[in-house]
């Protein structure tokens, strides 16, 4: 467990202030999402956000969520959004994914230097690529969510159900890479991180994640929906979701596509979850409580170890090199407020966000139901999610100073 001595030699003098600063704090962080949500939002074709920060107090960690706007668009429109819906978190995703492949190096099952040739031999051209370079984005192995046939197929058919061994055909196995080379962003490397996973444990994937981490740490609110009982668990959330969209330049109309199969996203996307839950993942992610304690801290370690947008190691993001990538987490460095943990994920029509500050162990989430321009700032309303979590971030600190801390 990570100790925070500026926030808890603190919290003893500022106990009798929490009360009158709270109040405060939950009125202005409301009014910071219902402005986002009546200007960027609008432009973004976004209907409604929910947002959870996390702070500690004098009773240990403060969660707080706020919501605006309704569930969707007409006839949807009369519903609003409450703590309890549900948004797809994406690329997030990939965090439990990385978590679980570093559980099972702590229990001697693999090594994430190990070569997939060993564990999936049946890809010769990726034999040498190592499960770290899965990880960390530096495989060279391409994305099959960037092929056109298969962006073709999924975009016709949201509810088209495809297997991991169908999406990888999409990312050209028949032909070799250079790993190591340069950063690439691709979802290929965590379908096969997740195939290796079952590969060891002779489970499925839902199974594992279910067993080693939903369960455990009482995540109830979290679903994969992917996997063989996909429509069993669509079926169960579904009630909950706010409607996700898409804007279509063709019809020049907002897609819903709150329907969709994740089984194109599965091992690298395919979580459902609402935003309190993500920052109760986001504790247990960076505090390493999901590794056994003997192998903690060399598995936060690893998870922490970051390349550039060139895919060369650094140690810490700067001025210089302003984000990285580690094992399935990013790295943010803000010339006004520092360096930040954070993840924007995104499905075929949501975006969810968090922001994690090790110093002082505040946190910040925010789901909202439209992609907008996620990935490439040209599309539709441009997306501005990670100025709402630092908008949100500068609040808290401004309202309790004892915060501030600039690593």
């Amino acid at each position: 467990m990570r100790f925070y001595p500026l926030v808890l030699i603190s919290l003893i003098s500022i106990h009798s202030s929490y009360a009158t600063n709270t109040q405060s704090l939950d009125n202005q962080l409301q009014h910071i999402i219902n402005h986002y949500l009546t200007n960027e939002g609008k432009k973004e074709g976004v209907t409604g956000i929910a947002a959870t920060i996390s702070y500690p107090n004098h009773q240990g960690i403060m969660n707080k969520t706020f919501v605006t706007g309704v569930i969707g668009y007409p006839p949807y429109n009369k519903e609003p959004v409450t703590k309890n819906n549900l948004f797809e978190i994406g690329s997030i995703t990939k965090s439990f994914t990385s978590v679980m492949i570093l559980q099972l190096q702590a229990e001697g099952l693999l090594k994430i230097d190990d070569k997939i040739g060993k564990w999936l031999p049946q890809y010769p051209n990726w034999k040498d690529v190592t499960i770290k370079q899965l990880l960390n984005m530096t495989s060279g192995i391409p994305s099959y969510s960037r092929n056109k046939e298969f962006q073709n197929l999924i975009y016709k058919n949201i509810r088209a159900e495809l297997t991991d061994e169908q999406l990888l055909k999409y990312a050209n196995p028949d032909k070799p890479v250079t790993p190591g080379k340069t950063f690439d962003y691709s979802n290929t490397n965590y379908i096969l991180a997740g195939l290796i996973i079952e590969a060891i444990t002779h489970h499925s994937f839902a199974d594992e994640l279910q067993s080693r981490i939903l369960d455990p740490f009482k995540l109830k609110n979290t679903y994969y929906v992917a996997g063989l009982n996909w429509k069993r668990t669509r079926e169960k959330v579904m009630p909950r979701m706010v409607h996700g969209y898409y804007y279509d330049d063709e019809s020049k109309k907002m897609i819903d596509v709150t329907d969709s199969n994740l089984s194109w996203g599965g091992p690298a996307g395919a979580l459902i979850s609402d935003t309190q839950e993500v920052a109760t993942w986001v504790q247990v992610l960076y505090h390493g409580l999901a590794i056994p304690e003997l192998h903690r801290e060399k598995a936060l370690k690893e998870l922490e170890s970051v390349v550039s947008e060139t895919g060369q190691p650094i140690d810490t993001v700067s001025k210089e090199n302003p984000r990285g990538f580690g094992l399935g987490v990013g790295y943010l460095y803000d010339k006004d407020l520092g360096r930040f943990w954070v993840y924007e994920g995104s499905g075929m029509g949501y975006r969810t966000m968090y922001l994690w500050k090790a110093c002082n162990n505040v946190s910040v989430v925010a789901a909202l139901n439209n992609k907008a321009g996620e990935a490439n700032s040209k599309l539709h309303g441009g997306d501005h999610i990670q100025k709402l979590l630092l908008t949100i971030y500068k609040k808290v600190i401004d309202t309790y100073p004892t915060f501030r801390c600039h690593d």
